[in-house]
């Protein structure tokens, strides 16, 4: 589940508020540093997006895991994909925290409005939750 804050954004703008779904197609997470305590690792994901935002996303997330499993990470998401009507794509950039279940993060647009928001927005929040891969058919 994703889903816009609703806030007003800079410059007084409002936000649309959306509600969506993602299903993760692929992730591709490798270790990249072990350290005493936790690890660092990268992950490429691919989403399928519906609801609010229906399309496709991709992301690089740079995680920093605990040794209990819950993780600090940061982000950039390319969404392509279509708002009441309106096609168009972003980079998200985002910054959140991973309590073992489920994942909170924050981010802003970037270099402009995402698909269907007001000119001038460029904020975005939400939170999501793991969800297994979808079994793809030869």
């Amino acid at each position: 589940m994703i889903a816009g804050s609703g806030r007003r954004a800079m410059g007084g703008v409002a936000m649309p508020r959306l509600s969506g779904n993602f299903a993760v197609t692929t992730w591709d997470e490798r270790t990249i540093l072990e350290r005493e305590p936790g690890k660092v690792s990268q992950a490429s994901v691919a989403q399928d997006l519906s609801g609010g935002i229906e399309g496709t996303a991709r992301v690089e997330w740079l995680m920093c895991y605990r040794p209990d499993g819950t993780a600090d990470f940061v982000g950039l998401q390319e969404i392509d994909g279509t708002v009441e009507g309106r096609r168009g794509s972003v980079v998200v950039t985002s910054i959140g925290v991973f309590d073992g279940e489920r994942a909170r993060a924050g981010g802003r647009s970037w270099p402009g409005p995402a698909p269907g928001s007001s000119p001038g927005s460029r904020e975005a929040a939400g939170s999501m939750r793991r969800t297994r891969a979808r079994q793809r058919s030869s």
